[in-house]
């Protein structure tokens, strides 16, 4: 079986359950979008945030007390884009469309502020959730900014907690490509080896607990 792209999601996915992988991304049978309460309101904060940004409108009252950090974004130099769907090839080469056939990593990146004449990016990522500042996201979105940017030196990578407004900053710079991309080789190997023999066995977890959308999997039991 011939491997998909994959993105940081999906590669999160396989690492926690390769049946869960398979069921939702491969063969379709749930959807893999999650549609609980948390995951709506996450939907609306990112549409919101890109609304103000693209117009400068302040935020609604509801989500007023996160326009210190938009305020701070429009002072950073540069110019900006905001969720922006970005692929790669294996070549690690930028594709200009997010669904060529070529396409071997896809991602997506809340916001990005480029500054040519300083070499450098800043890239923010929005967490609605609770905080887990593991950065694998944010190398992701930093690395395809090395790609599609010669120019670009330094990546100044940022989470943004919505909960706590508080955020938790990663810098990285272009000599250190190689290293990063080694964070995700054993990872991608082990979803390589699944493909190559078809094989995408259950991993029973606490997500077995009605979290998991593969409702006739063996292992799944409805929330405690």
């Amino acid at each position: 079986m011939k491997a998909k792209a994959w993105s940081f999601t999906g590669l999160e996915c396989a690492e926690a359950c390769l049946k869960q992988f398979h069921e939702t991304r491969i063969l379709k049978r749930f959807p893999y979008e999650a549609t609980s309460e948390e995951a709506r309101w996450g939907r609306y904060v990112h549409k919101a945030f890109e609304d103000r940004q693209g117009t400068k409108v302040e935020l609604p009252m509801d989500l007023d007390q996160h326009e210190s950090i938009m305020r701070r974004m429009e002072e950073w130099d540069g110019f900006f884009f905001t969720e922006q769907k970005v692929a790669l090839s294996a070549q690690l080469q930028p594709l200009s469309d997010y669904f060529d056939r070529d396409v071997w990593w896809r991602g997506v990146i809340d916001y990005t502020k480029i500054e040519m004449l300083a070499q450098r990016a800043s890239i923010v990522d929005y967490k609605t959730g609770k905080k887990k500042p593991k950065p694998g996201q944010l190398i992701q979105n930093a690395l395809f900014t090395f790609a599609r940017y010669p120019d670009i030196n330094i990546v100044d990578a940022m989470f943004y907690w919505t909960q706590t407004k508080e955020t938790t900053r990663y810098v990285y710079e272009r000599a250190q490509i190689p290293e990063l991309w080694e964070e995700f080789v054993p990872a991608l190997t082990r979803l390589k080896t699944a493909f190559n023999t078809e094989t995408f066995p259950a991993k029973p977890s606490g997500l077995c607990h009605g979290w998991c959308p593969v409702t006739d999997c063996k292992h799944w039991k409805p929330k405690r």
